[in-house]
């Protein structure tokens, strides 16, 4: 039996969250809630040994295919795996989406120049840095990354 074979006789898809299904007749298994959380806030789940994502399993039972490259969670919500949720994607795409560092204090993608105490706006678009300019005042930095991330960024921009 395939992964994928394995896949469709013993997990269900339901409103985020898949279940074990079909397993030894009489397991306390089916009906409860497949995957563990991996330490990084990622639920895997063991398919026939291997350890995958949920939320690729959830892309491939509800597309019928397996993602090309990376999936993205839209609102960033790692633990959020509704397929309205996700979304497939490049590498370069998922980091445009990706939750700021904690403890970051600038605003994303402002970083301050302590040569010169401006404040310098950079993006990152498929491995390449894109300098947009630099700024005595933190809020028109802020507001020049913004523009320069809707622009740059398109559907993959946001501001949270």
């Amino acid at each position: 039996m395939t992964i994928e074979e394995y896949i469709h006789k013993h997990l269900e898809y339901r409103d985020g969250h898949l279940y074990w299904k079909n397993l030894v007749k009489g397991s306390r298994y089916n009906g409860t809630t497949a995957g563990v959380s991996n330490g990084k806030g990622y639920l895997q789940v063991r398919v026939a040994g291997k350890a995958i994502y949920a939320h690729r399993l959830i892309y491939f039972i509800c597309t019928g295919g397996w993602p090309k490259d990376q999936i993205d969670h839209i609102n960033k919500d790692n633990t959020d795996n509704r397929i309205e949720n996700l979304r497939e994607c490049s590498r370069s795409q998922n980091h445009m989406n990706r939750k700021t560092k904690p403890g970051r204090t600038l605003p994303r993608n402002v970083y301050l120049d302590t040569s010169t105490g401006h404040y310098r706006v950079v993006l990152t678009k498929n491995t390449k840095k894109i300098p947009i300019g630099s700024f005595v005042d933190i809020e028109m930095a802020e507001i020049a990354a913004k523009e320069a991330r809707e622009k740059y960024y398109g559907e993959w921009a946001y501001d949270y």
